[in-house]
């Protein structure tokens, strides 16, 4: 009866009730339209294959009433060619009617394993509904990785392009005066610096080279350990123009990552898969409860999944049951009515009135063998059950363990990543003042950017997978992820 009851309750709540209250707590205004809340909201409501799962549950709803309802009653009607003498009269027409009714309460029974039947469809709903929420929350902190390394990498080309220009500044103020040629030369080769030229600077290297060997010897090979400004400046510049195509190129790589995910994001909300998606300007680290018991035993009381194969099984555990009522006898209760003419070779005051015959119908389950296969049946899918419960337990447990363990070395990065990148701000600036003055080679300066853009770029993957590693672990414990404690660490 509590099944029944429960199933009752949930006949009465929408889909998007169940899927979307979440909505309600939330104003429609530009900001919650462009959260993670109202994407989640919005696949909750337009998903093909979560609205597949749901109507699969309501379909399941329709077996109680299918299941708890009485036999069809049967009625026959014959009609005598000629008429049946009978005492009371000629016979011309039987009517039949009789309603078989099963064994005390297997009807409620059968109800009973329809409705822990629709439980089950139900949590099975509930971790398609999970399932879907988690893949779309990992999708969307992806989009916000690769547009935040975008916006990195264009901050960055911006440092690149004034190293450039320093660059050619300093290749100008170390070419030779001693000679207009030299001037000329290195004029020119200094305006086709630019990404588009890179190939006539590499061609008038060589010049800039014998220059330098003129100006240092006297026309002479210049001796080992000798320095030759101009074409040091020439392979700075070169240098720089080098990691400026190379950082263009990772610009455009993420430009191409971004589109297919784009597309699969949108088509979990069912829209058109050129839709824009739109991406918080910061993400940072969520708090959650990482006691392992605690969460252990969230997983044992909340897991759709558990609570699936714990429904299957007391269904089971009913059917045994009513497999065991319906081997017991049918009753079947009826009339006859019979339709009498009257006879003239008989006399009396009953003659030619209709009969009306009570009837009493009795079914004989003689034949066991069919409830016996039945109730092993039902034995075996409970145990099949059981077992398939404890296996998902256990690896439910599992997945929690290796969730844990990424979520500490997600943190652990965080933090390191956070100083490095500090740290490396602080040489970058110190290094970018001492090339501007004392002169120090380029090389080192570029190197500590790129340095300092890859910890960037590992700050943000860090951040990215500790989200998503929480998002996980909700997605283990079965907690709501639309949530005001989830909202307030992501928008």
């Amino acid at each position: 009866m509590r099944a029944i009851t429960f199933i009752k309750g949930l006949k009465a709540l929408s889909f998007i009730f169940l899927v979307g209250l979440a909505g309600l707590l939330y104003p429609q205004n530009l900001k919650a339209q462009d959260s993670l809340t109202n994407y989640l909201i919005r696949s909750a409501q337009n998903n093909p294959a979560l609205k597949s799962s749901y109507n699969q549950y309501r379909a399941s709803l329709e077996m109680i009433p299918q299941v708890g309802s009485l036999p069809d009653p049967e009625m026959t009607f014959g009609v005598f060619i000629k008429p049946n003498q009978q005492l009371m009269g000629n016979q011309n027409a039987d009517i039949r009617f009789m309603q078989m009714f099963p064994w005390f309460g297997t009807l409620t029974v059968a109800k009973n394993e329809a409705a822990q039947m629709a439980k089950a469809r139900f949590q099975e709903f509930s971790e398609a509904r999970n399932r879907l929420f988690f893949d779309l929350t990992s999708l969307y902190y992806q989009l916000y990785r690769l547009e935040k390394e975008k916006s990195l990498a264009e901050k960055n080309l911006k440092f690149l392009k004034s190293y450039e220009q320093l660059a050619l500044i300093r290749f100008r103020t170390s070419a030779p005066s001693s000679s207009g040629n030299g001037d000329q030369s290195i004029t020119s080769s200094s305006s086709a610096f630019p990404n588009s030229g890179v190939q006539g600077g590499m061609n008038n290297q060589p010049q800039q080279g014998m220059a330098g060997q003129q100006a240092t010897s006297g026309g002479g090979m210049p001796q080992e350990g000798t320095a030759m400004p101009e074409s040091k400046g020439i392979v700075d510049v070169l240098q720089v123009q080098m990691d400026i195509n190379d950082l263009m190129s990772s610009i455009a790589f993420l430009d191409d990552q971004q589109k297919p995910l784009v597309t699969s994001f949108n088509a979990y909300l069912n829209r058109p898969l050129n839709s824009r998606v739109f991406i918080p300007d910061t993400l940072s680290p969520v708090k959650i409860d990482t006691s392992l018991k605690v969460l252990t035993e969230s997983i044992v009381s909340n897991n759709p999944m558990l609570k699936m194969y714990a429904d299957e099984q007391e269904a089971y555990q009913t059917k045994m049951e009513k497999t065991r009522l319906m081997g017991l006898p049918m009753f079947g209760f009826g009339i006859d009515y019979m339709l009498l003419s009257k006879r003239a070779d008989v006399m009396g005051s009953d003659n030619g009135k209709d009969m009306i015959m009570p009837m009493l119908n009795v079914t004989l389950p003689i034949y066991r063998k069919k409830y016996t296969s039945m109730r092993k049946e039902a034995e075996y899918l409970m145990k099949a059950s059981k077992e398939k419960q404890t296996n998902m337990l256990n690896n439910l447990q599992v997945d929690l363990q290796n969730a844990l363990l990424n979520l500490n070395n997600a943190e652990r990065k965080i933090n390191l990543f956070q100083r490095q990148t500090t740290l490396a701000g602080q040489s970058l600036k110190v290094l970018t003042a001492t090339y501007s003055t004392a002169g120090i080679d380029l090389e080192e300066v570029l190197r500590m950017q790129q340095k300092s853009l890859d910890y960037q770029f590992k700050l943000v993957e860090a951040i990215v997978e500790q989200n998503t590693v929480v998002a996980n672990i909700r997605y283990l414990v079965s907690k709501k992820v639309v949530t005001d404690d989830y909202l307030k660490s992501n928008n």
